[in-house]
């Protein structure tokens, strides 16, 4: 179960006037092991409550991820590869 899937599920059933518990526990009886745990549901729940409804993460601060840019892969491979020692 993905992040996405999850909110949207914990979203709707909110919106359906289930507290977290019953998210929870109906969310544990559908995905089983893969289903959030207590306390994300709980933050997600606040976060749908307080008007923070986006489903996807927002983007942060800090060091960028460099998996999804081409050009840096490779920048790294020409290094690595020009760097073989004996």
């Amino acid at each position: 179960m993905n992040k996405i899937e999850a909110r949207s599920v914990i979203k709707f059933l909110h919106l359906k006037g289930n507290n977290a518990h019953q998210i929870h526990d109906k969310m544990k009886a559908v995905y089983g092991n893969e289903s959030p745990s207590y306390d994300m549901v709980m933050r997600w729940k606040r976060n749908i409550q307080s008007s923070h409804m986006s489903l996807t993460d927002e983007p942060r601060v800090g060091r960028p991820s460099i998996k999804d840019d081409l050009a840096m892969v490779k920048k790294m491979e020409a290094v690595i590869l020009n760097d073989i020692r004996p």
